[in-house]
């Protein structure tokens, strides 16, 4: 499987799979990802030990977008920036 984010009703249909009792490994079928995915995306936007919401997963991911690495500039090109604007 080639590696792709989860996207917003993916997160919609494993709530609804876990609700339903689905084992992560028949989620990730069903969903066509790999059922390691789905267990870390449930462990890293659960809530309180136990429950997944799919608008706070998708929320989370949003934000941790956005503050990734590759979207940050260097401290050096925004002195740079700053010393041409100057």
């Amino acid at each position: 499987m080639s590696y792709k984010q989860l996207i917003e009703g993916q997160r919609y249909q494993i709530e609804a799979y876990l609700r339903l009792g689905f084992s992560y490994r028949e989620i990730g079928k069903r969903l066509r990802v790999s059922h390691s995915t789905i267990s870390r995306e449930v462990k890293r936007n659960r809530i309180r030990d136990s429950h997944y919401l799919p608008e706070v997963a998708q929320r989370k991911a949003m934000k941790r977008r956005c503050h990734a690495a590759k979207f940050k500039l260097p401290q050096l090109t925004i002195a740079f920036v700053e010393f041409g604007l100057n």
